[in-house]
């Protein structure tokens, strides 16, 4: 992965510096629950601010999802943040009727349809500077709540800001756009307007075949050469025409695709400018 990554334009022209960190949990004890809570070491996220003591602010993305657009965007979303938020979340769905948590959740969820945590906007500072411990928070909701949790990390950040709402700031669903989104209807509003900044491949949509137009983004990036930077024609037109091939004979998200390609367009446009 190490030279993998020092392939990057980014790396290279030094706009971007990387450092490995060791995946450490606060106590020892049932390490291997805390490892393997819904995908292994995805809990991690639950503890950044223990294990980054000297960071201030941190983006944290789940390992399927792509940027369509710069990382900036997002982080700008830090200066919308009001006093007493810690962290930001899209929400998990916008209908009531496709709703998980509103239907099946059996514990305590934000608002009326929860966040999802997949795109994680955090404030490590403000999160340290609580008058009470997080982690403990966290540990205490993980042992209330063990046999009611089914999506591990992410409802224990649900349950903890259903006691918090005025900690967390919510965002659009551009930034962290998932096939819940497309699969029933269309219905994130701001995709259409904005593109999608933020694809999200849950569901393992990028690598079976419900969703081909998720897969045909991944599959066109894994074959761009790392070295390479992005233009027009090594990036939009190979994503365009891997989606038109697609068979997607049910429409499933097919309609993802003037969004992506206006997202990416946007995004060369801004880097040339």
């Amino acid at each position: 992965m190490d030279s993998e990554i020092k392939q990057w334009p980014a790396i290279g022209d030094g706009r971007v510096s990387y450092k490995f960190h060791t995946i450490q949990y606060p106590t020892e004890k049932h390490v291997g629950l805390w490892r393997n809570l819904f995908r292994p070491c995805a809990s991690v996220r639950l503890f950044l601010s223990t294990l980054l003591p000297n960071v201030p602010a941190t983006i944290y993305v789940d390992i399927d999802v792509i940027f369509l657009s710069a990382v900036e965007g997002l982080w700008a979303h830090f200066k919308s943040f009001n006093a007493s938020q810690l962290v930001a979340f899209t929400p998990e769905h916008l209908e009531m009727k496709y709703g998980w948590y509103n239907r099946f959740a059996r514990h305590p969820f934000y608002g009326r349809q929860g966040v999802n945590s997949g795109v994680m906007l955090m404030n490590l500072s403000r999160i340290r500077d609580l008058p009470y411990s997080w982690v403990n928070t966290t540990l205490e909701n993980q042992k209330k709540y063990m046999k009611q949790i089914p999506f591990g990390d992410q409802d224990l950040l649900n349950i903890y800001f259903s006691v918090h709402p005025e900690q967390l700031y919510v965002y659009t669903c551009e930034w962290n756009y998932r096939p819940d989104f497309c699969m029933h209807t269309d219905h994130c509003p701001t995709a259409k307007t904005n593109g999608i900044r933020v694809l999200h491949g849950n569901r393992q949509a990028f690598e079976i075949n419900r969703w081909p137009s998720f897969k045909a983004i991944y599959q066109t990036l894994q074959q761009h050469n790392a070295t390479n930077r992005w233009t027009e024609s090594s990036l939009i037109v190979p994503i365009e025409e891997a989606m038109s091939k697609m068979s997607d004979r049910r429409k499933r998200c097919s309609v993802i695709k003037p969004y992506v390609l206006y997202s990416l367009q946007r995004s060369l446009s801004l880097r040339g400018s």
